[in-house]
Parts: structure tokens; C-alpha cells; sequence
């Protein structure tokens, strides 16, 4: 499975999950506004809510940034000096690129 498929179905599952603790947290306030009769338990609900799913979407918000902004991580620097190596040695070039790390 490919890192963006991946991404994606993490971010239908965070998109899931924010609607199932929506409905959880209307349920639930609207039990205790019956039976307390205090209204401020609604918008409690909402804020711890909007807490988890904020919370639950950094990881995803930090990778998917990262592949923005064509961030690699240091194994596949390697990989790429290596290639360049390759490439830098052949005897079949027409035109060299001096690469600046």
C-alpha cells in the first residue's frame, strides 16, 4: 500500500470518527441537559470534541506537510547519493551536475 493511500484512508478514518463523536457528544449532552436542565453541557461536548480530533490529526497534519514541502528522511538521502554516484560515474554522460547537499 502506497504511502498516499495510506494518508488517505487515515484521514477517511479521522473524518469518521470525528462524525461518530459528534453524534456521541449531542447524545450524551442532551441526556444530561434532561436531566440536569443546565444547557452547558452542549457546548462542553463540543469543545472536548474538537480537542480529540485535533489531537487525533497532528500526526497526519505533520506527515502530510512534510510531503508538501519534499521532506526525506535520511535512509533515502543515502539511496539518492548512491544513485548519483551511480549516474556521476558513467562513462555515457554528456552533461554533469555537481550536487550540493
Amino acid at each position: 500500500m502506497t504511502t498516499n493511500l495510506l494518508d488517505c484512508y487515515i484521514g477517511i478514518y479521522l473524518h469518521v470518527l470525528a462524525d461518530a463523536l459528534g453524534s456521541i457528544g449531542v447524545i450524551v449532552s442532551t441526556i444530561l441537559i434532561e436531566h440536569f436542565g443546565w444547557t452547558g453541557f452542549d457546548p462542553i461536548a463540543s469543545i472536548f470534541i474538537a480537542g480529540l480530533i485535533f489531537i487525533s490529526v497532528i500526526p497526519l497534519l505533520r506527515h502530510s506537510t512534510g510531503v508538501l514541502m519534499l521532506i526525506i528522511s535520511d535512509d533515502m538521502i543515502g539511496n539518492i547519493d548512491n544513485a548519483l554516484q551511480e549516474v556521476m560515474s558513467s562513462n555515457n554522460l554528456l552533461l554533469t551536475y555537481q550536487y550540493q547537499r
